[in-house]
C-alpha cells in the first residue's frame, strides 16, 4: 500500500500530536497536527484521526497504528518503529531517529521535530519522504573522470543514500556507447554500502570516446549516476619501420610496421601503389603493393601517416624504371624447400540435389548445410515452435520431447550428403529468407530474455545426427556452426532484440548444449558477414571473441564470409587479422574457416568463365599461404555454382568447378607443398581488380611426381619460364601441363619429354597474359628393367573421397590385362589387394573400406604399362 502525506500526518494525530510543528533538512515547515485535524503547510485539512484509525479527508479508513506497527486498511503489516529504527515489514532498516533529528539509513539528515516525541516523528518523516516502507533503489552520483591517459582514467561515485535496503555492489561501467549498463563485462566493482568511491578505468583503447556511469544495486534494483564522456589521450608515440622502401622494376609487396597507441591512417594517391590496412588503431603490420614499372621513368613518392595531434609521418618509397618491357616471368622452385601439406579446401554450401556426380568430379568434399531453404532449418524440423506474432518459443513448445519434431526432409538431404561420401558441416539457425515467413528475429525463450530453447533444439540436433536420437544417426558430423551472419540484421536477426549480446547468449546456450552431448565436436561460429569485418562495428568479432574468453565459453573456429573480394590475394589480409584478434583473446588453437565465399555474385566478371577459375585457383593458392583452415564456396549448386544438373554418365562442370577439379588433383597427389618464388604479382587490394600471378608447388609421396599449380589471373608477362632444382633424382622425365581451356570448358592435357640433370629441369607456359589457370606435373621416367612407369593421374578418377564406408575407382580408358590394385598404410604396408583384368572405360570397380580405421592411405593401381599411386582419405 502506498501511504502519501495524508497517511503521514494523520498517524501524527493518532499518536496525540497537538500543533506541533514538522520541518525539512531547510528548517522549513512542511505540516501541522492541531486538534485532531492534520494539515499541510498552508493549514488546508488532509485527514483525520480516531483511536487506532487513520482516515482520508472524507473520513475513510486507510490504515491503522498500534503497537509500534503501521498497518494498512486491510490490517497487513507494513512496517515497524523499534529502539530508535525505522523499519520496514522485513525487518530491514530504513532510518534513524536521535534528538530532535531523522536521519536515513546512512544516518545522513532528513529533518528535525520539535514538540514531537521521537516514535511520531520517525512515521512523519520516513512515510512523508519515501512514501511507503518498500525500499527504493540507491542514490548515487557519478564523479568527474580524471587522471585520463591514453589507455586508463579514473571516476567513482558517491552512494548518498541506500533506498532503505543494503548496496550489495557498486561501481562504474563504461562503453564507447552512451547509457552504459552493469550487463557490460567494462565495470568496476568498488565494495558495498553507501559512501564515497574512486574506479580505476583499465584497458581502454587511445583516442576513444568513452561514456561513464556509477551504479549502485540494492535488493529492489540498480541505479545509476550522472552520466560523464570523455576521450583518452593520442599524444603517445608513433614510429614507421622502415620510412623509406624500394621497388624493383617488377614491383611487388613490402611491410611496413606502424607502432602507435592511437587511431591512424595512411593517405593514397598514386595509381600503382596499394596500401592495406589504410587505417587502423595500435600497433599494425602494413602491406604496401607496388605495381610492375612498364615506362623507362623511375617513380618515387611519399605516403602520409596521420595520427591527430601528431606530426605527420612519411613513408618514402621509389621504383626502378624498366628499359626493357618484361614479358617473361621466371619461377623458381626449389624441391629442398617442402613445407606443410596442402590445406583440404574443396567445400561449397548447399546440394548436391541432381548434381552428385558433378560434385564428385569436381572433388568436393565438404557441403555446408546452408540456404537448403527449410532441410537444416531450425523452424523447419520443430513443430509448432514458433509464435510469430511475439517473436519468441510459444510456453507450449518442449524442446525435449521427441513429439517436438520432425526431421523428415532433413534426414533426406543429409543422407545424400553422407551416402555419396561427403562430409557435412552443419550450420545451425536459418538459411536465407526467400520468403516472408522465415524467422528472422532471435529465437527468445518463451518468458525471459533468454535462449535456453534454442540451445536445447541444438542439443536434439546434435543426439539426432550424431547419437541415434529420435530414430536417428550416427554421423561423424564433428563441425556445428551456431548461426549464420548475426550482424546482416535485416536477413538474419531481425528486430529491437537483433543485438550483438543476444546473439552472444544465444552462442553461449548452443555452444554449451552441443559440448555437453559430445565435448569433441567441434564449435564456432558467427558466420560474420563480409561488410562488418572492417567497415561496421566490431561488435561480432573483438566483442563476441571477448564475451566467449569472459564467459570461458568453447570457440573451436571463428566463421566469415567474404563477397566482392576480387582480389583472391586479399583473402590473406583477411586473414592475418582474424587470426591476430583469435590469438588475443586466447584462442590460440581455433581454426579459422570462411563459410561462404565469392568474388562476384551479382556480377558477371567471374562466373562461368576463365577468370572465375582463375580466381578459385588464385583463392586456393592465397588460403595455403594464410591463416585459413576451411573454405566454402556459396554455392555449389543454383547461383554463381560449380556444376549444372549431371548428364548421363558424368557431371556437368562449370568454370569454377573445373577449378575445384584441378586443386583436388594437385591435392590428392601431394603430400607437402614447395613455395613457388620469382616474379610473382600478388597485392593486398581487397576492393578491386589488380596484377595477379600467383603458383604453389608440391610433391607426392615417393617425390617421383613434382606439381606446380599456376593462377594467372592478370598476369603481365606473356610467358612463364618454371626453373625447377634440387630434385632428387635425374634422368628422363615426363612433363603434363593440364590447363583449362577456352572457350572448351574443358581440361587439356599436352605431354612432352624432357631431362633433369643435376637436378634441375625447366619448362615454359605460353600465352599466360590470358585469364586461365594451369598445373604443370614432372613426372619420373622409370627404367622398363627396373621400376614401372607412372600412369597419369587422369586414367582412374576415385570417389568419393574422403569416404566413409565404399569407393569406387572409375578407370577413364580401358585397360587390357591384369590390374593390380592394392591399399597401402603410410607406413608402407599392404593392407588389402584385389586383382582383376580387361577393365573397361566407365564401369567403375567399388571398394569396401569397412574394416579400416580412420586415416589417410594410398590407392596403388598398377597396370602392364605402369602404376599409379593416390591418396585416399578414410573418414568415420
Amino acid at each position: 500500500m502506498k501511504i502519501s502525506i495524508l497517511t503521514i500526518i494523520i498517524c501524527l494525530n493518532v499518536i496525540g500530536l497537538n500543533a506541533q510543528r514538522l520541518t525539512n533538512s531547510a528548517r522549513s515547515t512542511i505540516g501541522y497536527i492541531e486538534n485532531g485535524r492534520v494539515m499541510g503547510s498552508n493549514r488546508s485539512t488532509l485527514g483525520y484521526f480516531d483511536g487506532e484509525r487513520i482516515m482520508n479527508s472524507s473520513r475513510s479508513t486507510i490504515g491503522y497504528f498500534a503497537n509500534g506497527r503501521v498497518m494498512n486498511s486491510s490490517r497487513t503489516t507494513i512496517g515497524y518503529l523499534e529502539n530508535g529504527r525505522v523499519m520496514n515489514s522485513s525487518r530491514s532498516t530504513i532510518g534513524y531517529w536521535e534528538n530532535g533529528r531523522i536521519m536515513n539509513s546512512s544516518r545522513s539528515t532528513l529533518g528535525y521535530y520539535e514538540g514531537v516525541n521521537d516514535e511520531q516523528a520517525a512515521l512523519f518523516f520516513f512515510f512523508f519522504f519515501y512514501g511507503s516502507v518498500t525500499p527504493k533503489v540507491p542514490t548515487i552520483s557519478t564523479t568527474a573522470i580524471s587522471n585520463t591517459g591514453n589507455t586508463t582514467a579514473t571516476s567513482g561515485g558517491n552512494v548518498s543514500a541506500d533506498g532503505g535496503a543494503s548496496v550489495t555492489a557498486r561501481g562504474v561501467v563504461w562503453s564507447t556507447n552512451p547509457t552504459p549498463i552493469i550487463t557490460l563485462s567494462t565495470k568496476t566493482s568498488n565494495g558495498t554500502g553507501t559512501g564515497v568511491f574512486s574506479s580505476s578505468l583499465t584497458s581502454l583503447s587511445p583516442n576513444t570516446t568513452y561514456y561513464v556511469r556509477a551504479y549502485a544495486t540494492n535488493s529492489t534494483g540498480t541505479a545509476y549516476g550522472n552520466e560523464f564522456s570523455f576521450k583518452t589521450n593520442s599524444s603517445s608515440t608513433l614510429s614507421v619501420t622502415p620510412s623509406i622502401i624500394t621497388f624493383g622494376t617488377i614491383g611487388g609487396a613490402q611491410s611496413v610496421f606502424i607502432r602507435s597507441n592511437a587511431a591512424w591512417s595512411i593517405s593514397e594517391g598514386f595509381d600503382f601503389i596499394s596500401v592495406y590496412p589504410t587505417s587502423g588503431n595500435g600497433d599494425a603490420s602494413v602491406t604496401i603493393q607496388c605495381n610492375a614499372n612498364n615506362s623507362q621513368q623511375s617513380r618515387s613518392g611519399s605516403l602520409l601517416v596521420n595520427v591527430s595531434g601528431l606530426p605527420v609521418q612519411m613513408i618514402t618509397f621509389t621504383q626502378e624504371s624498366n628499359q626493357v618491357a618484361n614479358t617473361t616471368a621466371i619461377l623458381t622452385v626449389d624441391i629442398s624447400k617442402a613445407g606443410k601439406a596442402p590445406k583440404d579446401l574443396l567445400g561449397v554450401n548447399l546440394g548436391p540435389g541432381t548434381s552428385v556426380k558433378g560434385y564428385q568430379e569436381a572433388g568436393i568434399r565438404e557441403i555446408r548445410t546452408h540456404d537448403f531453404y527449410g532441410p537444416f532449418d531450425y523452424w523447419n524440423y520443430t513443430i509448432n515452435a514458433l509464435d510469430t506474432t511475439a517473436k519468441r518459443f510459444r510456453s507450449s513448445f518442449d524442446p525435449t520431447k521427441e513429439s517436438s519434431y520432425h526431421w523428415k526432409e532433413s534426414d533426406a538431404k543429409m543422407d545424400t550428403i553422407i551416402r555419396n561420401g561427403f562430409k557435412a558441416f552443419f550450420r545451425l539457425g536459418i538459411s536465407y529468407p526467400h520468403h516472408p515467413a522465415v524467422p528472422t528475429f532471435p529465437p527468445l525463450d518463451a518468458s525471459a530474455q533468454s535462449f535456453m530453447t534454442f540451445g536445447e533444439i541444438s542439443r536434439r540436433t546434435v543426439m539426432h545426427y550424431t547419437k541415434g536420437w529420435h530414430n536417428g544417426f550416427t554421423y561423424p558430423i564433428r563441425y556445428w556452426e551456431i548461426w549464420n551472419e548475426p550482424d546482416f540484421k535485416e536477413k538474419f536477426w531481425s528486430g529491437p532484440q537483433g543485438t550483438p549480446i543476444n546473439y552472444f547468449n544465444l552462442y553461449k546456450s548452443a555452444s554449451t548444449a552441443i559440448k555437453e552431448v559430445d565435448a569433441q565436436l567441434k564449435v564456432g561460429g558467427p558466420g560474420l558477414a563480409y561488410a562488418s569485418l572492417f567497415f561496421k562495428n566490431q561488435g561480432y568479432v573483438t566483442e563476441f571473441m571477448s564475451y566467449c574468453q569472459t564467459n570461458r565459453l568453447p570457440l573451436d573456429f571463428y566463421s566469415w564470409h567474404l563477397y566482392d573480394v576480387r582480389n583472391p590475394q586479399g583473402i590473406k589480409a583477411y586473414a592475418e587479422t582474424i587470426r591476430n584478434y583469435l590469438d588475443k583473446y586466447g584462442y590460440t588453437t581455433a581454426e579459422s574457416f570462411i563459410t561462404e565465399i565469392n568474388p562476384d555474385l551479382k556480377g558477371a566478371s567471374f562466373q562461368n568463365n576463365a577468370r572465375g577459375a582463375a580466381w578459385v585457383i588464385g583463392a586456393f593458392i592465397s588460403c595455403n599461404q594464410s591463416p585459413v583452415d576451411k573454405f566454402f564456396w556459396y554455392r555449389g549448386v543454383q547461383l554463381s555454382p560449380l556444376t549444372n544438373p549431371d548428364g548421363t554418365t558424368s557431371g556437368n562442370l562449370l568454370w569454377p568447378g573445373l577449378a575445384y577439379k584441378l586443386y583436388s588433383s594437385f591435392l590428392l597427389e601431394n603430400v607437402k607443398t614447395i613455395p613457388v618464388t620469382g616474379e610473382l604479382f600478388v597485392s593486398s587490394a581487397f576492393d578491386r581488380d589488380t596484377t595477379s600471378l600467383q603458383a604453389l608447388s608440391g610433391h607426392s609421396i615417393s617425390m617421383d611426381t613434382i606439381s606446380i599449380i599456376i593462377s594467372h589471373l592478370n598476369s603481365p608477362s606473356n610467358t612463364l619460364n618454371v626453373e625447377l632444382a634440387n630434385l632428387p633424382w635425374n634422368g628422363s622425365a615426363r612433363m603434363v601441363l593440364t590447363r583449362l581451356n577456352d572457350p572448351d570448358r574443358k581440361l587439356v592435357v599436352t605431354e612432352n619429354n624432357s631431362m633433369v640433370e643435376n637436378g634441375k629441369v625447366s619448362f615454359s607456359v605460353p600465352n599466360a597474359s590470358t585469364p586461365g589457370t594451369c598445373m604443370l606435373r614432372i613426372i619420373r621416367k622409370q627404367s622398363s628393367t627396373s621400376i614401372p612407369a607412372i600412369l597419369p593421374a587422369e586414367l582412374f578418377e576415385i570417389f568419393p573421397n574422403p569416404s566413409s564406408d565404399d569407393v569406387n575407382l572409375l578407370p577413364l580408358s580401358d585397360l587390357s590385362g591384369k590390374v593390380t590394385l592394392q591399399l597401402i598404410g603410410l607406413n608402407g604396408q599392404q593392407l588389402w589387394s584385389k586383382q582383376v583384368r580387361d577393365v573397361i572405360a566407365g564401369e567403375s570397380i567399388r571398394v569396401s573400406l569397412n574394416r579400416f580405421q580412420s586415416g589417410l592411405y594410398l590407392l596403388r593401381i598398377q597396370t602392364e604399362n605402369g602404376v599409379l599411386v593416390k591418396k585416399l582419405e578414410i573418414l568415420r
